[in-house]
């Protein structure tokens, strides 16, 4: 897959984006709140109630943030052993076959999400301990899972004029591998 293409448009950029909240807010105040958490709880036996909950959303949105450009960059695990037997086209068609599945979950993780924010917020539901509201929870998991979305189309589409090119008929019968 030719990730070149999708870096050069959008739906990589929002990708990016969210990987930079990552990278640059979520998991800086993760460690800081265990770090925090670790000390009051060991030094001055005095543990903070509302770490566990915000550790917990924070880990959360950590990994969905992360998904998308994961997924943009081609990072997810194949099982190589078959994978590097196939030819092009074959290659291609499992790529988009494993992202039209990955498109199912991402689809009703997005929707799902984003039809919970009205929902949490009409209900004024939060946190136990630290009271953040679950409708901003919802509304940047159905973020990320649109940005994965978005990804996962643009992986397919490149995937489909892999399988259906004519090109490389030459080269149909020899094994691509991955290098």
């Amino acid at each position: 897959m030719s990730v070149t293409a999708l870096e050069k448009g959008w739906i990589y950029q929002i990708a990016l984006g969210l990987q930079n909240i990552c990278a640059f807010f979520l998991l800086p105040l993760l460690a800081f709140i265990v770090c925090l958490d670790v000390t009051a709880r060991y030094v001055f036996n005095n543990p903070l109630s509302w770490a566990s909950d915000l550790t917990t959303i924070l880990l959360l949105c950590t990994f969905v943030s992360a998904i998308p450009i994961c997924t943009a960059q081609d990072g997810h695990i194949r099982v190589e052993t078959f994978y590097e037997d196939y030819t092009q086209r074959k290659s291609a068609w499992i790529d988009v076959l494993g992202d039209l599945m990955g498109l199912f979950f991402t689809v009703l993780l997005t929707v799902r999400s984003y039809l919970d924010v009205p929902r949490f917020f009409a209900r004024g539901e939060r946190s136990d301990m630290i009271n953040i509201p679950h409708w901003i929870v919802a509304a940047f998991v159905g973020t990320c899972a649109l940005a994965t979305t978005l990804v996962l189309l643009g992986r397919m589409q490149l995937a489909l004029r892999r399988a259906l090119s004519k090109e490389d008929l030459a080269n149909e019968n020899q094994p691509h591998g991955l290098n």
